[in-house]
């Protein structure tokens, strides 16, 4: 069956209208979090806040933080410059708020950092909501990456290296 070029057109462009379509209702909130061992038992947390909704964001709380007060928090709690930062260990969020600068639509705003003595296996620091300057209130989960530990790296290392190593101790052992 042969299609008329008109009706490629009409189809090509109901397939662009799809995809722009597509990725407006996919414009979301994103809430990236590295989290990297310290010595001692913390943990160091560094946050990213992409906006890629068409409003503009004012808050976003962190809202499953330990309801126990860790002092770690309270006393490492950083923003960037145009935000502040808050830690209430009654309700257990941390909230990151828009003072001078807001979350603005379709912008990256990282640089929200603090030490925990709770880990990523300790179940905490997973979920967000926020508020938008029309009264929406996006939800969802944090993205984390956790950087290995040295020793990690090193047994990975010393792995890949036997690993790599196996081949020719294989040629070495039919030779003779």
């Amino acid at each position: 069956m042969m299609i008329r070029p008109v009706y490629r057109y009409l189809v090509g462009l109901v397939a662009l209208g799809a995809c722009l379509a597509a990725s407006v209702c996919h414009a979301a909130l994103m809430v990236e979090a590295t989290v990297q061992p310290l010595s001692g038992g913390l943990f160091h947390y560094e946050y990213t806040i992409t906006n890629d909704t068409p409003d503009d964001v004012v808050l976003v709380t962190i809202t499953d933080a330990p309801t126990n007060e860790d002092t770690n928090i309270t006393n490492t709690l950083a923003a960037p410059v145009g935000f502040l930062a808050s830690y209430d260990f009654g309700l257990g969020f941390v909230d990151f708020l828009a003072d001078t600068s807001l979350f603005g639509s379709m912008t990256t705003v990282s640089g929200f950092s603090f030490d925990s003595a709770f880990g990523p296996a300790a179940g905490f620091f997973n979920a967000f909501a926020a508020l938008t300057l029309n009264g929406d209130t996006p939800t969802g989960a944090i993205q984390r990456q956790v950087v290995p530990e040295p020793g990690t790296l090193a047994l990975l290392a010393l792995g890949l290296g036997a690993f790599a190593l196996s081949p020719m101790r294989r040629r070495m052992l039919c030779k003779r």
